[in-house]
């Protein structure tokens, strides 16, 4: 019940929010205020919608008060991305079609917020030696600035593909208007989240099955292609395992187990919870040690939790990925992250050697864990099942073989280039959507939204009411400051009872 309420009150607070954005004499400063509050809660909270074409009208205004430009030659792909990061898949799908899909070069790589955050080398030099540039924007400008300037790099590729923040709406500044001709792309690395840029969007690029049902039923994106994560070789390490082991400060004699993933992918939701798993296996298996890489190992919950296991759990932090090799290398099986499943570390494991197991957890893991039978409904069926794993190197090897095989099929490089290719064959002219259908229930996802609803601390509300309540301040007009946050009180109050 308490889920329920909660969903309700959260989408009625969004949908105050689209309302007073079609008030008729709203300011625009005052709308841009109203978009950040809303983008910010769906953010944060499960509402029920995943796109806006209300909110996304507004910034397609501004897009449509551009002149009309005349059409120059033009050649390759225009990259967009809201900032770089040297960690998590994100950056890596980018890097990779910059790297390794000659036929879309020359490559340039837009980054509209990257502010005064370092770039990785890795992607930089990638873009040049495609023949392309990286533009960082200037920090401190207007989306409306970003939109201009973002446009103009546009008309000089051939395609657009994006990579952006959820909430960056420069990308449909830049590409609402209507004369705008490059076709664009979007990678949909969020796909279970609440984003904008639907309304410029040509086709929707999505990794898994999951997220082209969601596109089809939340934002009316029929033009969803599947475009699996590909692989790319990494120089697997040269030491064998004990050498490697004793220069990493791991036990020589012991079962090894590893996970990567960033923070958020281990944060509880309800019985989706990564240390059930630690605490069973520990128990089960007690000669086993668990390496987790990605969480700060000074993050509370991760101390606590290494403090309770006498040094058989090894939290590390952020690795580098080039650094990743000797970690695979050391580990005896790969254990996917929970509740959220991991995607190019997965990969990234089985391309190295490693076999991996996992749950039956949220987003739907990779496809070859399910099919080589190493994808489990319960942690006890998991732990029966890798027990024996870890004392048998030839059953190890064997799994591996053939969960390289499937995922080799789904996952490689030609693979990858067809599906893409096929997606941009699709597209001859870029066009803007003013609005959109919100499809029945996605009848796939619905569980997945059940867990997240069940998990009322994943941002604190106290923490939440305050920001929108500071975001309010920004406002002109006291009465629409008024009616936000006695909107979200309300429905706060009614989402708890």
């Amino acid at each position: 019940m308490v889920a329920s309420n909660a969903l309700a009150a959260n989408a009625a607070f969004f949908a105050s929010l689209e309302a007073l954005l079609q008030e008729p004499d709203l300011s625009p400063e005052d709308a841009q205020v109203i978009i950040q509050i809303a983008t910010y809660f769906a953010l944060r909270r499960e509402t029920g919608f995943y796109s806006s074409a209300v909110l996304e009208a507004s910034f397609l205004v501004q897009a449509a008060s551009f002149p009309s430009l005349s059409v120059p030659m033009a050649e390759g792909t225009l990259c967009v991305m809201t900032q770089a990061h040297s960690e998590g898949g994100h950056p890596q799908m980018v890097l990779r079609m910059a790297q390794l899909l000659k036929n879309y070069a020359p490559y340039s790589l837009v980054l509209t917020g990257q502010e005064h955050k370092p770039l990785p080398a890795s992607i930089r030099a990638a873009f040049e030696s495609s023949g392309g540039t990286v533009t960082l924007l200037p920090s401190g400008l207007s989306v409306f600035e970003k939109g201009r300037m973002l446009r103009e790099h546009g008309m000089m590729r051939e395609r657009v593909m994006l990579a952006t923040h959820m909430d960056d709406a420069s990308p449909i500044v830049a590409f609402g208007h209507p004369d705008f001709p490059r076709p664009v792309f979007l990678f949909n690395h969020a796909d279970f989240l609440f984003w904008i840029g639907r309304s410029v969007c040509d086709a929707v690029l999505e990794y898994r099955a999951l997220g082209q049902e969601i596109s089809r039923c939340y934002r009316g994106e029929p033009a969803a292609w599947r475009v699996p994560l590909p692989f790319e070789q990494l120089p697997a390490s040269a030491e064998d395992k004990q050498t490697v082991r004793t220069r990493l400060g791991l036990p020589v004699g012991r079962s090894i187990l590893l996970t990567v993933g960033s923070s958020y992918k281990f944060t509880p939701i309800g019985t989706f919870d990564f240390r059930l798993l630690l605490k069973e296996l520990f128990c089960r298996i007690p000669d086993s040690h668990h390496v987790i890489i990605g969480p700060s190992p000074s993050d509370p919950f991760w101390k606590k939790e290494v403090s309770n296991y006498a040094g058989r759990l090894h939290v590390m932090g952020i690795v580098q990925r080039e650094q990743l090799p000797p970690w695979i290398k050391a580990a005896d099986l790969y254990v996917d992250s929970m509740p959220f499943c991991g995607g190019i570390a997965v990969l990234d494991a089985v391309q190295l050697g490693l076999p991996v197991a996992g749950l039956e957890t949220l987003g739907c893991p990779m496809g070859f864990i399910r099919e080589s039978g190493m994808l489990f409904e319960s942690i006890a069926e998991l732990i029966r099942a890798i027990a024996p794993l870890l004392s048998d190197e030839h059953s190890r090897i064997t799994l591996h073989e053939k969960q390289f095989l499937l995922a080799e099929r789904e996952h490689s490089l030609q693979n990858w280039g067809a599906k893409l290719q096929e997606a941009v064959n699709s597209v001859r002219r870029h066009s803007v959507t003013q609005g959109w259908k919100r499809d029945s229930a996605c009848t796939e996802y619905e569980e997945f939204k059940n867990h997240l609803l069940s998990s009322m601390t994943r941002f604190p509300t106290l923490r939440l009411l305050a920001k929108i309540v500071l975001l309010t301040r920004k406002m002109n007009s006291l009465p629409l400051q008024k009616a936000i946050v006695g909107s979200l009180v309300k429905q706060v109050l009614h989402g708890l009872r």
